[in-house]
């Protein structure tokens, strides 16, 4: 019943309500041990004509495809869903946003090179975000922040053109808000790319 609850029936990814309880207590880890963490959103573009032209059939299977994906090549430890219709989610705990914008840009291209609906490529598009601390709000609150900030730059992605991973530099003035960097002690997050 539990996984009926949490999961996607047409992805076998986690679903959104399972996404948002697993992203509160990512928040709550990276509060208390001093990591970053970043957030993801992901976009089929154009899939409303995938359905329209080939079918809800061939759609269902574009999303089988890219949940598939999303499995199978992104670093172990990233949580992973579906958010709703063709959106996802992933959350890199201890990932720093400049590296996920590679990896995210590399799983970008690995679509675009593997999802076919018979002569047409599939697409996605990114919007990213780094968590950003605010001692005046609550965990719910920075948690909705987040998902907004990475929401805002997948439209971005999307007036740009599509195909595309959309991002903010956390610049020194935002950098203030986040939490102090890693003690040397710690290991600091792996560069090293999934694929």
């Amino acid at each position: 019943m539990q996984d009926l609850a949490f999961k996607d029936s047409l992805t076998g990814l986690n679903n959104r309500h399972f996404l948002k309880e697993r992203l509160g207590v990512e928040l709550s880890n990276a509060q208390r041990l001093h990591y970053p963490l970043s957030l993801a959103i992901m976009d089929v573009d154009h899939f409303k004509r995938i359905n329209d032209s080939y079918g809800h059939p061939a759609g269902d299977t574009v999303l089988r495809k890219l949940g598939l994906l999303l499995k199978t090549n992104v670093r172990k430890g990233t949580v992973v869903a579906r958010w709703g219709g063709e959106e996802f989610l992933a959350v890199f705990p201890n990932m720093e946003l400049t590296v996920v914008a590679m990896i995210m840009d590399r799983f970008r291209e690995k679509v675009e090179n593997t999802i076919r609906v018979e002569d047409r490529i599939v697409t996605i598009s990114a919007g990213l975000a780094q968590l950003r601390w605010d001692n005046g709000s609550s965990l719910e609150e920075i948690q909705a922040r987040l998902i907004e900030e990475a929401d805002q730059n997948l439209y971005t992605a999307k007036r740009n053109g599509r195909n595309q991973v959309h991002w903010q530099p956390v610049t020194s003035e935002s950098a203030a808000l986040n939490i102090p960097p890693v003690p040397a002690a710690q290991p600091s997050p792996s560069l090293s790319l999934p694929f």
